[in-house]
């Protein structure tokens, strides 16, 4: 978290009870966003812009368009699978890849379903097929279906909201 929406120990030490002695990073990390998650609660004042975006960004982290982590992980099985037919019998021509499209997006979780059109994967299907490093390929083609640059488009817009009207 930047220093300026840090809560000093001190602060947060009435609200949440002490870590263990040598706490490992990601305890200290959770501790930090939860101790000052919580002191603004108490506090009842609304937070400043900026933490007020950085718990917007927690949020759609915490719960990325509804999908679950069971979603994503069958969607990284399904982006796997047809990264590997891609790779040793491309589709001949627009209609197959199409055909293909179709068959992948019946192959994903309704949750994903529900928010990658049919064009969107045909979209990360061309990627697919033209990206040549494999694990960029997928992580490309988990960020286009699952929505993540949205989320940070939605990130981006709502921070421009905050530094306006703050």
């Amino acid at each position: 978290m930047p220093a300026e929406h840090r809560i000093s120990n001190p602060d947060i030490a009435p609200v949440l009870p002490p870590l263990p002695p040598g706490a490992p990073p990601w305890m200290q990390r959770a501790r930090e966003l939860s101790g000052s998650l919580e002191y603004c609660v108490q506090g009842g004042q609304p937070p400043s812009p900026q933490l007020h975006a950085c718990m917007d960004r927690a949020w759609e982290a915490w719960y990325p368009e509804g999908v679950s982590w069971r979603d994503i992980q069958r969607t990284i099985k399904v982006i796997q699978r047809v990264d590997e037919q891609l790779r040793m019998t491309p589709p001949d021509g627009e209609s197959a890849l199409v055909v293909l499209a179709e068959v992948t997006r019946r192959s994903l979780p309704s949750a994903i379903r529900r928010i990658a059109p049919l064009s969107t994967v045909v979209s990360m299907l061309r990627e697919l097929r033209h990206e040549r490093i494999q694990s960029l390929a997928q992580r490309q083609a988990l960020v286009k279906l699952l929505g993540w640059q949205d989320m940070v488009e939605r990130w981006a817009h709502r921070v421009i909201q905050l530094v306006n009207e703050g």
